[in-house]
């Protein structure tokens, strides 16, 4: 058993040194395209599996039992393929996020680097921009949610969410928004870099 499992591990390592050497060779754009092409066949494969799913418990009750087999199998088979094309983007995200990281003796720059956007009194939209390890992020919040994107250094941003946070506590007095975008940031980096470590 210990052989399989150290079998495993091995062709894992392989996989993820190959997925890493690839992806150091394309662009920044190329890496952003692979990653939004994964999610949208991630959104596709679940809603196969919803689909399928749906389609077994109607020929179930019908009491069609070989047609709901079936209909379960293909339900399966998605959401298996689902969780795997889940599992690659964040190993992607993870590699993408290391590949242009500064060397492990120099502290890495990070932090707010400037103010996007403010609009509104009513409808609040702010977008900040932050830099670690030679990435670039951008943190948004309206009304409900705090996101965070990659970014490139100007500021364009992905529509790909990497992380989120606690939602603006707009009419909080003596609230901040670039202290809230910051320590949204901070969290972020706290929890890659503990996922990271396993």
């Amino acid at each position: 058993m210990d052989l399989i499992l150290h079998k495993r591990l091995l062709a894992l390592q392989e996989e993820n040194a190959l997925l890493r050497k690839n992806l150091q060779e394309l662009s920044d754009e190329l890496k952003q395209r692979y990653v939004k092409a994964a999610g949208k066949d991630l959104h596709n494969q679940a809603n196969m599996q919803g689909r399928d799913f749906a389609h077994g418990l109607i020929a179930r009750a019908k009491g069609d039992n070989h047609n709901a087999n079936l209909a379960m199998a293909a339900s399966d088979r998605a959401g298996r393929r689902a969780i795997k094309r889940r599992e690659g983007i964040e190993r992607a995200a993870r590699l993408m996020g290391k590949g242009d990281a500064a060397p492990a003796d120099a502290a890495p720059a990070s932090g707010m680097v400037k103010t996007l956007k403010t609009r509104g009194e009513n409808s609040r939209v702010h977008q900040t921009l932050h830099t670690h390890g030679g990435r670039h992020y951008v943190v948004s919040s309206n009304d409900e949610e705090t996101l965070i994107f990659p970014s490139d250094q100007h500021g364009n941003w992905s529509t790909l969410e990497v992380g989120s946070g606690n939602s603006p506590a707009w009419h909080r007095e003596g609230f901040n928004a670039d202290d809230h975008h910051t320590n949204t940031f901070n969290k972020f980096l706290e929890t890659q870099k503990k996922r990271n470590n396993k």
